[in-house]
């Protein structure tokens, strides 16, 4: 269930830019932990998240459950990140009380907690890549691309380096970034 992905250093921090405001349209929320496992212990980390699938559609959940190993990041590099995608917000926030009130999750998240540190708690809302006119807007956008392996993800940088159109685009976002982890 852990694939291999790298942020391909697009994480866009867009601060006091005038950029258009992004669509209004409900988007998909991701709630993600970022942890650090402890040595020896990711075969039982993996072990003890297989049990999380079980217990949301028993609670009426629309979330899925994604999970990532970092394999290339700098200091992040072997951080695990955990995901519960929901549709839309009202999702997420429908989920938040049942979760924290459930015996089972509970146990779950007791058994993970003595194999990771956790790194980071975040939320993150889904951006509509089409503009509205209703102004400026500020916020952070990670965008990932998901590879099945490291070899695949290492010929892809390779390829997207030599390509002329991915550089000149890439460069075009200069003057609304700042770039963070590439």
């Amino acid at each position: 269930m852990v694939g291999s992905v790298a942020i391909a250093g697009l994480v866009l921090a867009v601060g006091s830019v005038a950029v258009p405001q992004w669509a209004a349209a409900a988007q998909p929320v991701v709630q993600v932990v970022t942890v650090t496992v402890n040595p020896g212990k990711l075969e039982p980390y993996r072990q003890e998240l297989e049990k999380v699938p079980g217990v949301l559609p028993r609670l009426g959940s629309r979330a899925t459950m994604r999970v990532w190993n970092t394999t290339a990041g700098e200091t992040d590099t072997g951080q695990v990140l955990v995901g519960l995608e929901y549709p839309d917000q009202a999702a997420w926030a429908a989920d938040a009380g049942k979760l924290q009130a459930d015996a089972e999750w509970q146990k779950i998240q007791a058994g993970l907690s003595g194999m990771r540190t956790v790194v980071s708690h975040s939320v993150w809302r889904g951006l509509s890549l089409e503009a509205s006119s209703a102004g400026a807007a500020t916020g952070s956008i990670a965008i990932g691309i998901e590879y099945p392996d490291d070899p695949a993800h290492v010929a892809a940088q390779e390829k997207l380096g030599a390509d002329a159109e991915w550089q000149k685009l890439f460069a075009s976002l200069d003057d609304l970034r700042t770039l963070e982890g590439r």
